[in-house]
């Protein structure tokens, strides 16, 4: 496809038109070329001195220009007195469609005008690109395109949600007709009943419309990395609901403490003018806040909704293993409470929870919950299962760690937690596991650590190759799998003692009611998947979050996975009003942009592939013991704090 734009030396073009070519209408050699440049866009004026014949060569203008038959609007720019020498006064800048796709530009690359500029001085184009304050009034045009389409599609995306949910719904509800004998003789009214119990239906409080449950995962991230373990004082943050079934976004929160403008005026001591404002938190609040908040407004979001095909709410919520998001996310005891008990005085008199003490007195559980009353409460939590994974490596990594209560002094190193690690992954991934009845789930659990340790009574012949080996005499066990090779033996007292201490340390994890929480096939990892994207157009190594650029970005990396790349542009320049075939190049890179997705994303599913992805990590596992081995041997092994490992803590050496 030949470009729509080359790069041409300007002085080297102004010599060939001036001395190569005659005026057409005097036939003389006298042209003068002169330009104009508003941002990106340059106009040539091509004039014979002899005869005042003129020629202009101007770039192509958007929808909006045109209506307004190219006049010029002198009222355009009240604030812009001082004009650098790239940008005339007027209303040119606003016209041309090339300002516009350089404002995506900016955010599909994570940059700013000074990195913008910087590209370009490279390439020898332009040392300045213009008027601040014009390029903000061109952000904030497109922003608000991004914003409406944003709107939209999330609509779209709520509404083929809940369809998936209803579908969902039907083959449970089919399935329970024709293979229990409850529903073989259900009567009609029961039948309705088992319908709207697995579709959670609800009656909405402020609306009195039956609402449908919906499952969502959730999870955010902040714009500045987390220093150490503790330290999150980022400024801006955001986080995405995703739907169970389709993994569309449902809903989006950004985040800012802080806003230029305000910032700014309140310094000078004057009122800010109309602006979109950033600031919409608490700058007193901790960023750690941000979190369960946003998943309170993606509740109170999602049942606002008063379009008779979004009416639903959050039955299900899958998160990481955050307590206060639950807490959060749950109605307030005293709103509740003054609901149903008008002029209380003690909570004794309400239904206020609590648990015993000791002495069998009442503990009343805090309030925390910042739900209203007229958003639906959820029923259920759940946790992502590569989240549970980590913090069960966690647990068994830890174990040699001074101050963990189930420490094992000797014989345990991290290969044995990254080998209970893999384990855990095999088995909570696996979807045959997640068909198994509950029950059953709990016990084959066990074979997390069990496995590891050689014992293989809730292993399955289909993965393990020792139990197969022993229900199939005739398979021959690879010799990379003798027990005296692969696994820890616990026979010994030594053994037996690093057994239970494994066992302890996963008890909690392994319980009934943790268990219950990853007993699905739901998962969050296209959350994370999402924030991947979000430090791509918001690098964590600056700020946007003083103007609702961030907000911006956020809509725009929103759009581009609900619809893809080609369809985002088609929907932003119909918005914003430039012609769909003035950038001819810029659509061809987003279909193949597209294409190049669809096929990652087909050909990473494919079940061979996840294996074969699978085999690569252990092989490097296993290369990468190896090669520890040898740096110790060597001694040039390196880990944080080596130096104080060899030091004695019961003496004290002078």
């Amino acid at each position: 496809m030949p470009p729509v734009n080359i790069l041409i030396p300007y002085k080297e073009l102004c010599c060939t038109l001036e001395q190569s070519f005659k005026c057409p209408k005097c036939n003389k050699k006298k042209l003068n070329v002169s330009q104009e440049t508003y941002g990106f866009a340059t106009e040539l004026f091509i004039t014979c001195d002899n005869c005042n014949h003129s020629v202009a060569i101007t770039p192509i203008q958007g929808l909006r220009s045109k209506n307004k038959n190219n006049k010029k609007n002198d009222d355009d720019d009240e604030d812009d007195d001082e004009e650098d020498n790239n940008v005339t006064a007027g209303g040119k800048f606003m016209d041309y469609a090339i300002n516009y796709s350089m404002s995506l530009l900016m955010q599909q690359l994570g940059m700013g005008l000074r990195g913008v500029t910087t590209l370009l001085s490279f390439l020898g184009i332009a040392a300045g690109i213009g008027n601040p304050h014009k390029w903000k009034r061109i952000q904030d045009e497109v922003g608000l395109a991004e914003e409406a389409v944003a709107a939209d599609v999330v609509n779209d995306n709520i509404r083929v949600e809940v369809e998936a949910t209803k579908e969902a719904a039907q083959e449970a509800y089919q399935q329970w007709l024709s293979t229990t004998d409850e529903g073989r003789s259900a009567g009609a009214q029961d039948r309705a009943n088992k319908l709207n119990e697995l579709l959670r239906t609800r009656v909405g409080y402020h609306d009195n419309k039956l609402k449908i449950g919906l499952t969502v995962g959730m999870d955010g991230a902040w714009q500045k990395r987390s220093i150490g373990r503790g330290t999150y004082n980022s400024k801006t943050g955001h986080n995405f609901a995703i739907g169970g079934y389709t993994k569309k976004i449902i809903s989006i929160v950004a985040y800012s403490k802080h806003c230029f403008t305000c910032d700014r005026e309140t310094k000078l001591g004057i009122d800010a003018p109309i602006h979109r404002c950033a600031r919409n938190y608490d700058a007193d609040r901790s960023s750690k806040a941000m979190e369960p908040l946003a998943a309170v407004d993606h509740c109170k979001y999602l049942a606002n909704k008063q379009e008779d095909n979004l009416q639903c709410y959050i039955h299900q919520l899958i998160t990481d293993d955050d307590s206060t998001t639950r807490a959060n996310t749950k109605h307030s005891y005293r709103a509740l409470a003054d609901r149903d008990y008008p002029g209380w005085t003690q909570k004794k008199n309400t239904e206020w929870p609590f648990k015993l003490d000791r002495r069998g007195g009442r503990v009343y559980l805090p309030d925390h919950g910042k739900l209203p009353l007229w958003v639906p409460e959820i029923n259920s939590y759940l946790c992502d299962i590569s989240h549970r994974i980590k913090v069960i490596g966690s647990a068994v990594y830890a174990l040699n760690s001074a101050s963990n209560v189930h420490r094992i002094k000797s014989g345990w190193t991290k290969y044995d937690a990254e080998r209970i690690k893999f384990n855990a992954g095999y088995f909570f991934h696996q979807e045959e596991n997640q068909q198994l009845p509950f029950q059953q789930f709990c016990m084959k659990a066990k074979c997390i650590y069990l496995h590891h340790f050689n014992d293989h009574c809730c292993c399955d012949k289909r993965w393990c190759r020792v139990l197969r080996s022993q229900q199939e005499p005739e398979y021959d066990l690879p010799a990379a799998y003798k027990a005296d090779e692969r696994f820890r033996e616990k026979q010994s007292e030594e053994g037996k003692l690093v057994f239970k201490k494994v066992e302890a340390a996963l008890a909690s994890h392994l319980s009934k009611e943790a268990l219950a929480q990853v007993h699905h096939k739901f998962s969050t990892q296209k959350n994370e998947s999402l924030n991947r994207k979000m430090t791509a157009v918001a690098p964590k190594d600056r700020h946007y979050g003083g103007t609702f650029s961030l907000k911006d970005r956020v809509n725009l990396v929103a759009i581009q996975d609900s619809v893809g790349f080609e369809e985002t542009l088609r929907r932003l320049f119909h918005v914003i009003g430039l012609p769909l075939t003035w950038n001819s190049v810029l659509f061809e890179w987003a279909k193949r942009k597209d294409g190049t997705l669809e096929y990652l994303t087909a050909y990473w599913k494919k079940p061979s592939n996840k294996r074969k992805r699978a085999e690569t990590r252990f092989e490097c596992f296993k290369a990468g013991k190896d090669q520890d081995k040898r740096a110790k041997r060597d001694g040039t092994y390196y880990k944080s704090g080596i130096a104080m490992d060899h030091v004695d803590d019961t003496t004290t050496t002078t």
